[in-house]
């Protein structure tokens, strides 16, 4: 069994053996793929990604966020009759770190938003796209505040 607090989360213990190393696995490989996003932005020079790697960089970055919170609280869904539960199994049974989870989960869909209109932008008028990351501080506001109001 994985310690800290992820005993006992499903009520087979098979599922338990086999769930958990997977979740730790997918949780690794999330950090992972997100850091060599990060850093082949980083790395990138000249006009082949332009100024659409901050809008990249908001993504990965949310991603690693989203990951970590993820480990923190690890939602389980239960459900009952007329019931929908959401609990927390992870290495803090805090509420906080379950709010912050089901928080940022609401920032991905207005940073869908800015993909969705960066790309119409590119497509429709490019030569405007230099005034969209004018646009970059009010579009992590809304993101921010989307997660607050969780």
């Amino acid at each position: 069994m994985i310690g800290g607090g992820y005993e006992n989360v499903y009520s087979n213990p098979i599922i338990n053996d086999v769930i958990m190393p997977l979740q730790h696995l997918i949780i690794v490989g999330s950090l992972c793929v997100n850091g060599l996003i990060l850093t082949l932005i980083t790395r990138q020079q000249g006009k082949a990604v332009g100024t659409y790697k901050y809008l990249l960089s908001c993504f990965a970055i949310n991603d690693i966020v989203y990951t970590i919170l993820h480990y923190v609280s690890f939602p389980v869904p239960e459900t009952f009759p007329n019931i929908f539960i959401l609990r927390g199994h992870g290495p803090t049974f805090s509420k906080f770190w379950l709010s912050m989870y089901m928080g940022n989960y609401a920032t991905g869909f207005p940073l869908l938003v800015a993909h969705f209109l960066y790309r119409l932008i590119a497509l429709k008028k490019p030569r405007l796209l230099n005034h969209f990351f004018k646009l970059l501080p009010l579009i992590l506001a809304v993101t921010l505040l989307c997660g607050a109001s969780w």
